[in-house]
């Protein structure tokens, strides 16, 4: 015989949701901050780029401080814009944000895709 209880511990109406892993995403910093040096700089090589850091699991399930002040990236006119919130309650999931720059219905942004350029 199996039996399940759901405890609530605390409970918000009215506040706004991101998903957990919009707390996490960090852009490429090609996506970022797209450099401006006009044609020169297009054709002189850069340097290879360092190895990333594997990710392992602890830094991707890292807990979320409630309280605490993270980055959420959002899409502004096409582009990713920088936007600090503060960090409520969480269901492990969903996270409750808060912050001046935050508003229902903003487009919020969990993951970058790399498509191949075609030559």
């Amino acid at each position: 015989m199996f039996n399940t209880a759901d405890i609530r511990i605390a409970e918000r109406i009215g506040v706004l949701l991101v998903p957990g892993a919009a707390l996490r995403f960090k852009p490429s910093k090609e996506t970022a901050a797209p450099e401006s040096g006009g044609l020169l700089s297009s054709l002189i090589p850069k340097p290879p780029r360092p190895p990333r850091p594997a990710a392992n699991a602890a830094s991707r399930s890292r807990p979320l401080v409630q309280g605490s002040e993270q980055t959420l990236w959002v899409l502004r006119d096409g582009h990713p814009q920088p936007v600090k919130v503060t960090v409520g309650l969480t269901d492990g999931r969903m996270v409750e944000v808060s912050g001046g720059g935050v508003e229902d219905g903003l487009e919020v942004i969990t993951e970058q895709r790399v498509e191949a350029r075609k030559k």
